[in-house]
């Protein structure tokens, strides 16, 4: 809960309201029990453009992002809303930072319907900070074909 407080210019009165913080995960995406049970991730799948609009409430939670994979190699990786995006500018976009397994396990899945795990990472989102070199709003963790076991459900 935040407390806001809010005073009158004219008097010395003061208004304090509590006000309850919106998850913008709680009600969405595809509700998955088994990542409820302390797994780490949140236990809805949500779209890229959830992640596009709610980067600042949702840094630092790792979530499983449902989307397509576009070019993923080098300085270049980002997952998309729909297909046909991926061949489009990436403002439709949510750039993922680079990780050298990460990027062995996107290779074969490029231009592909995944489901990605990753931390949300607002550092490079704000306007704030330049970031350079592929760094992304999305920390990979793990990454699979659509249809296939959910990340962080499959036996190592």
């Amino acid at each position: 809960m935040r407390l806001a407080t809010f005073f009158i210019v004219s008097g010395a009165l003061a208004l304090s309201v509590a006000c309850k913080s919106v998850d913008p995960v709680a009600d969405v995406g595809e509700y998955l029990p088994e990542l409820d049970k302390g797994k780490g991730a949140s236990a809805r799948i949500v779209d890229v453009d959830l992640i596009k609009k709610n980067v600042e409430s949702l840094h630092g939670k790792v979530l499983v992002v449902e989307g397509w994979l576009g070019e993923c190699e080098g300085l270049i990786c980002s997952i998309y809303p729909t297909k046909d995006s991926t061949l489009g500018p990436y403002k439709h976009s949510v750039p993922i930072g680079f990780d050298e397994k990460f990027d062995r396990l996107a290779k074969p899945l490029q231009y592909r319907r995944v489901l990605l795990t990753a931390q949300v990472d607002k550092t490079c989102s704000t306007g704030k900070v330049i970031c350079l070199d592929r760094a992304g709003t999305l920390r990979p963790i793990d990454i699979v074909a659509w249809g296939a076991s959910p990340p962080m459900l499959r036996k190592n």
